[in-house]
């Protein structure tokens, strides 16, 4: 605190004020003598004096006091403007302190960000992956229906006839178990086999239609859309590329027509 208060400008500029008022004492009690050798103090002599020449005194007395405090003032003018420098200082590391935060804040959130997005992608692939084997089996249910059942099919103009398509089909089953065993995909590549051996056979003439093989295309095509959103790794299992041949093969020979 003492040397806190040692360093302070209106300490200095008190110890200045003392040193010129005593001084002004000092010099105010000398002996000041005449001609004749009368002697008395300076004071006395300035009482006596003329009043312009007792307010040059006291103005040249003023003009050193308040020199000593125009000094003092600037320099505590000088001190806040140090310490608001400092201030500013700390200020400004302060914000770069919050701004290098936020910088990591944003970071962590772009990160977080980021693994929610994997996140929701990969719950939407479950999804699709768990929607498309379901579908899975509906279609091969559709599709041992297809083949194995007598379906009226239409064609031509007002043609129509009643087949059983795997009698047409490249892939014979000895036993009903056989075909049920099957996997879907050798199924749907038998029904494209028998439909094209039909219409290459001039046996019926495309478009066609019929019911069964209309709802069987319809599951197959919800099966595909399904996959297409399924991650890759189902997608390849599911053979995608292979069903989306499968289905323009089939849908040519389709009727557009509902």
């Amino acid at each position: 605190m003492g040397k806190r208060l040692c360093f302070h400008p209106v300490f200095w500029g008190v110890l200045a004020t003392l040193a010129v008022l005593s001084l002004a004492l000092w010099i105010g009690f000398q002996a000041d003598c005449d001609s004749e050798g009368v002697c008395q103090t300076k004071f006395s002599t300035f009482l006596a004096a003329r009043p312009n020449e007792i307010g040059d005194t006291l103005a040249g007395f003023a003009g050193a006091l308040a020199f000593v405090w125009i000094i003092v003032t600037v320099w505590l003018q000088s001190q806040e403007l140090g310490e608001q420098r400092k201030e500013l200082e700390l200020t400004r590391k302060e914000f770069q302190k919050m701004a290098e935060a936020q910088d990591s804040q944003v970071e962590i959130l772009k990160s977080q960000n980021k693994v929610l997005v994997e996140e929701q992608r990969l719950r939407i692939e479950q999804y699709w992956g768990a929607e498309a084997g379901k579908l899975k089996k509906v279609l091969k249910d559709a599709v041992i229906e297809v083949l194995g059942g007598r379906q009226e099919v239409l064609f031509g103009v007002g043609e129509s006839t009643e087949l059983v398509l795997l009698n047409h089909a490249q892939k014979k089953y000895s036993r009903g178990r056989d075909i049920i065993e099957s996997d879907v995909h050798d199924l749907l590549s038998n029904l494209e086999s028998a439909l094209n051996s039909l219409v290459d056979g001039e046996a019926i003439k495309p478009p066609i239609r019929c019911k069964a093989l209309e709802s069987m295309y319809s599951v197959l095509c919800q099966h595909r859309d399904a996959l297409g959103r399924a991650s890759k790794s189902t997608q390849l299992e599911g053979r995608l590329e292979q069903l989306t041949k499968l289905i323009d093969s089939i849908g040519r020979k389709l009727d557009p027509a509902p």
